[in-house]
């Protein structure tokens, strides 16, 4: 896939995981890159799936 598919699906996560996650614009405009591109992506997630896989990550890691 395209970076700019890349980076419009990361911008959809971002608004996903704000909108249905109460992420604050801070955090979801920094996104692990490494994470959501090298493995979410590469994986062919869906924008849901990536957001609700990135909450348990993050969650899991603390």
């Amino acid at each position: 896939m395209s970076t700019a598919h890349y980076f419009d699906w990361q911008k959809e996560v971002a608004e996903t995981l704000k909108d249905h996650y109460g992420v604050s614009d801070e955090v979801a405009n920094h996104l692990p890159a490494s994470l959501l591109e090298h493995q979410y992506f590469d994986d062919e997630l869906s924008v849901d799936e990536a957001a609700k896989q990135l909450i348990s990550d993050l969650t899991a890691s603390r």
